[in-house]
């Protein structure tokens, strides 16, 4: 949770068209989310759908969002047969959301998240570039910040990687071989 605070105190001060981060998790995680933003934040609570499955026959996935304006917002994220669109700044998504949200909100600014048992945080840089999807998962016990910029480290090894073997394949049909 603390990586959550992190990134929307980062993003708050630094995007003059700052909207909010979200999360977007299963019941069971969210109100434990919820739970904690509560108990450790000074954000206002605006507008909280939240029912569990057996209450409410809805069995998908909730978004909670913390807007501008350091309010929560909660609601459903799937409405009929499909997944809603969201346009925060930073979006975390726990690793059992359907993967039919994220091919819904495809950009670089997902977050995979799962909650561990010994407050190991796994983070997910979900990236697409044209024609390369690719997913990298950091298991590790630093925060959210340090394992992004393991991330960013190993994507532009990852692109040294795909320049150098280029370069082979011209060599190839240069010279025929």
């Amino acid at each position: 949770m603390d990586s959550v605070l992190e990134y929307y105190e980062r993003y708050e001060h630094k995007a003059e068209d700052f909207t909010g981060i979200s999360i977007v998790a299963p019941y069971e995680v969210l109100i434990g989310v919820l739970n904690h933003l509560v108990k450790c934040t000074s954000f206002n609570m605006k507008n909280i759908h939240l029912e569990d499955g057996e209450c409410a026959d809805y069995w998908s996935e909730w978004i909670l969002t913390v807007d501008f304006e350091r309010q929560i917002w909660v609601q459903e994220a799937k409405y009929g047969s499909g997944y809603i669109f969201t346009e925060d700044d930073v979006v975390f998504v726990h690793n059992d959301v359907n993967s039919a949200f994220v091919k819904k909100n495809e950009k670089e600014n997902l977050i995979a998240f799962e909650i561990g048992t010994q407050d190991n945080e796994s983070v997910s840089h979900v990236a697409n570039h044209d024609t390369d999807d690719y997913h990298l998962t950091v298991k590790s016990n630093s925060d959210a910040i340090e394992a992004l910029k393991i991330v960013k480290d190993l994507e532009s090894r990852i692109n040294r990687m795909n320049i150098v073997l280029a370069e082979m394949d011209r060599f190839y049909r240069l010279f025929q071989w």
